[in-house]
């Protein structure tokens, strides 16, 4: 049987792309981007089996990604010829070498859909207090809990971008990496309000509740936005003496 560019294989694929051939093997591309190989050398085809195994992962890590698609056909077809050629080892580490760098593309990815779940949400509340602001429709207690919660979100954001390279996220469920990053805004501005309230009833640096503080409050509600750990402490220390007290 031949396998030439236009012509089908044994399994009724149209041959689009010849990579790699010798004596006794071939490497070829057909519709879809997929990677076929064929060998007439018994031992060949079964190095050839035991790498399609190693990288059964990679159709999972490229998804409908062109890029990934591209990046992952050239590390496959390269880890099959080295393996044509007798080296093993070299195609298996080729495999192996291609996931990496899938999974770190990927990973990528889903930091990028985290962050921008966090930008969108302050990119909003920061229109939101540029209208009111200029409205002057909010009474100005009203509008400086507004500048708070801004504050308090971009604390909350100050500490996503200080933290991002740790973060461990899916990388197929881009809705939830999103959601997540939204979410740790949203705990900035739940722990901003907090904050000031606190601060206004003397139970967190009460001192700066009094007279012209307005800028020590909201320097201290974007702390409590960057901190995870500032108010719920404080919140169980306030539980912990109100349990004393009875």
């Amino acid at each position: 049987m031949t396998f030439k560019k236009g012509e089908r294989n044994e399994f009724n694929e149209i041959i689009t792309e010849v990579h790699s051939y010798g004596p006794d093997f071939i490497i070829y591309e057909v519709a879809g981007d997929i990677i076929r190989y064929h060998s007439s050398n018994p031992e060949m085809a079964r190095r050839f089996v035991q790498l399609s195994d190693s990288a059964v992962r990679i159709p999972y890590l490229t998804g409908k990604n062109h890029s990934l698609k591209s990046l992952a056909k050239d590390g496959v077809i390269q880890a099959l010829t080295a393996i044509a050629h007798g080296d093993s080892e070299s195609g298996t580490r080729q495999i192996e070498l291609t996931i990496l760098r899938l999974i770190g593309l990927r990973q990528i990815g889903s930091k990028l859909e985290y962050l921008s779940g966090s930008i969108s949400l302050i990119l909003a509340l920061i229109v939101i207090t540029i209208f009111f602001f200029l409205a002057k429709t909010l009474q100005e207690n009203a509008l400086f809990l507004l500048y708070a919660i801004t504050c308090g979100s971009l604390g909350s954001f100050l500490s996503v971008m200080l933290n991002l390279s740790k973060l461990e996220l899916q990388i197929d469920v881009p809705p939830m990496n999103i959601a997540l990053g939204a979410s740790r805004v949203i705990i900035g501005i739940v722990s901003a309000i907090l904050a000031y309230l606190l601060m206004k009833a003397n139970l967190l640096f009460g001192v700066l509740a009094q007279g012209d503080s307005q800028y020590a409050i909201l320097v201290l509600c974007t702390v409590a936005g960057f901190s995870e750990t500032l108010i719920p402490n404080v919140m169980r220390s306030l539980e912990s003496r109100q349990g004393n007290k009875k």
